[in-house]
């Protein structure tokens, strides 16, 4: 009886190879591979890129902060902002206190318990997320935590260009905003899978681990080259050992070689007819370290170097060794803010999902007041040796994020 095939199966499966096999642009060959969803599975197992990745969505989990418009206004609290470097602070404006506290009492909740699953857009250029809410004391509809689902399984779903909702391939169920929330990185680039951060690091990241690669160079020289295992001159005799069995030098010698390990010792013998204290039968010579070739290691730390800075983290950040970061004195900590001001685009491009997804939906449902606006704090008396990125990155100081614009494409 013939083997059914089921040829679905073998489709899917042949998918799944062709997504994770390197593709090459034929105008540069290998030089140029194709940037895929399978490319980021493989990127994410390099501990470089899992830290560039930690050190990107560190500093916008851990310095954003909320702020009500009394607050906001507080000198003391705007000295508080700059001393203790929240780097990302809003504040919340709304002609009712009781939105105002709802908001920042949302977004608050949302920073702590959903911020790191939707900042997995960052690594994949979007990320689907079903929204769990919760009633409060008060019988008022509340956010309560986030479930992630990868990227494989889920399609953004429009309407007229904009967002409705996510589908999830493998239970054929879709999910419509506000039950699910998709969070969209560097938008610009589309409005619903937006783009990876990890493509500025593709090619220097595949120069790394290709098959005769940077890793592959510096395995090869210090598992095959980068010593000897001695040398050892025998005479051409037979040599009969305990049991009888005769042996030729040659194979003698190399049964020495092979077992010899570091603190192990040689016995070899010497002519009867020596007359010398330095003459001998057997002469071994023992192994030599070889010099590492000039450029081999600057070549391996150069790719990590533009790993990091096709991630947009200067090297300066995460390679001076001084305790402090860098040095302000010399100027050094210029690298260091401008990281972090290149950071602002991201925060605000989370809030303004989390506005339009989750909170102006909870607004509506709990038939609260829904004029309100979310605007950067820009601290108006600060010490000028410790500047902050806000300042120097901030362009304008009223910038409406709640009401995001709908019609981007």
């Amino acid at each position: 009886m013939a083997q059914r095939i089921d040829l679905l199966s073998v489709v899917k499966t042949r998918h799944r190879q062709l997504t994770t096999m390197p593709y090459y642009d034929p105008r540069y060959s290998h030089h140029f591979p194709y940037f895929t969803y399978g490319t980021i599975d493989l990127m994410l197992r390099d501990s470089r890129i899992r830290y560039a990745l930690s050190l990107i969505k560190g500093p916008i989990y851990a310095y954003t902060k909320f702020f009500s418009q009394e607050e906001s206004e507080d000198p003391a609290v705007q000295q508080a902002i700059i001393d203790l470097e929240y780097h990302y602070s809003y504040k919340i404006q709304a002609k009712n206190p009781d939105t105002e506290a709802f908001i920042i009492k949302t977004l608050n909740r949302f920073w702590n318990e959903g911020a790191l699953k939707a900042l997995e857009a960052i690594d994949w250029g979007y990320s689907p997320n079903q929204v769990i809410y919760k009633r409060n004391a008060e019988g008022k509809l509340e956010y309560d935590k986030l479930v992630h689902y990868g990227v494989h399984h889920v399609k953004p779903v429009s309407r007229s260009h904009n967002l409705t909702g996510i589908y999830l391939k493998k239970q054929d169920r879709f999910i419509p905003i506000p039950k699910s929330f998709l969070h969209v990185h560097q938008r610009e680039h589309d409005n619903f899978t937006g783009r990876s951060r990890l493509l500025g690091a593709h090619i220097p990241w595949h120069e790394n681990w290709n098959l005769g690669g940077a890793r592959d160079v510096r395995r090869n020289w210090f598992f095959k080259n980068s010593y000897d295992s001695g040398t050892l001159y025998v005479p051409q005799e037979t040599i009969v050992d305990e049991d009888g069995t005769e042996m030729t030098s040659t194979e003698v010698a190399a049964k020495i070689l092979e077992n010899s390990q570091t603190g192990s010792y040689r016995i070899f013998p010497k002519p009867a007819s020596a007359q010398g204290k330095n003459e001998r039968s057997w002469d071994y010579e023992a192994p030599r370290s070889n010099t590492t070739p000039q450029g081999m290691m600057e070549y391996c730390q150069d790719l990590r170097i533009e790993i990091l800075e096709g991630m947009g983290i200067p090297p300066e950040v995460v390679e001076n060794p001084s305790s402090t970061g860098l040095g302000s004195a010399t100027g050094r900590k210029v690298p260091l803010i401008a990281f972090y001001a290149s950071l602002a685009p991201a925060s605000i491009e989370l809030i303004d999902d989390v506005c339009s997804q989750i909170i102006n939906p909870l607004l509506l449902v709990n038939q609260m007041d829904p004029d309100y606006e979310v605007t950067r704090i820009i601290p108006k008396s600060y010490n000028p040796m410790q500047t902050s990125p806000d300042q120097l990155a901030a362009t304008e100081t009223n910038t409406d994020i709640s009401q995001p614009n709908q019609d981007r494409e």
